[in-house]
């Protein structure tokens, strides 16, 4: 069977996205090798860089907010992790356009629970466009992010850029 068929962008995704960052790291770094004009490059250098910051010799190791980049605006980018006491969190980091309304993000984090699979949603309110902020949860397992602001009533989030999931 042709390993290529299995080393794509998607498998790679996954493979970090269950904890085995190692394996996607490998499968990026032959994308870039195979592809080095593809466009997409750029994102998997980025994404490698994501994944070693967070790898250490024998697993994870402390996720600083300082190592996940702000994104061009528009952009929120979402990653989760181990502080260096090991508890796990999410570090989300956004780019706006300066808009008439408060900036917000909206988190979906999803943590492993005694009965499986929970998710919680946060909402939390912007002081800035551009910036970096850190969310405690327990036994997080990923993290997902919109920004954008709430609509006139105040009570509907209205999403100007989400992230792509990551852990």
């Amino acid at each position: 069977m042709n390993q290529e068929l299995f080393e794509t962008e998607t498998v790679a995704r996954l493979h970090a996205d269950q904890g085995r960052p190692g394996e996607a790291i490998a499968i990026y770094r032959r994308l870039c090798e195979r592809f080095p004009a593809n466009p997409a490059r750029a994102r998997w250098e980025h994404l490698i860089r994501e994944l070693m910051v967070r790898m250490g010799d024998n697993g994870w190791v402390p996720l600083e907010p300082e190592a996940v980049d702000i994104p061009a605006a528009p952009g929120v980018i979402a990653v989760s992790g181990r502080d260096a006491d090991g508890r796990t969190h999410a570090v989300i980091s956004w780019a706006l356009p300066p808009t008439d309304r408060p900036p917000l993000l909206e988190v979906l984090l999803v943590c492993r629970g005694s009965e499986g699979v929970e998710t919680e949603t946060r909402r939390v309110p912007l002081t800035s466009s551009s910036g970096r902020i850190l969310l405690h949860a327990e036994n997080l397992y990923a993290a997902v992010a919109a920004a954008g602001h709430l609509d006139a009533t105040g009570r509907r989030f209205v999403p100007m850029v989400r992230s792509t999931a990551r852990s």
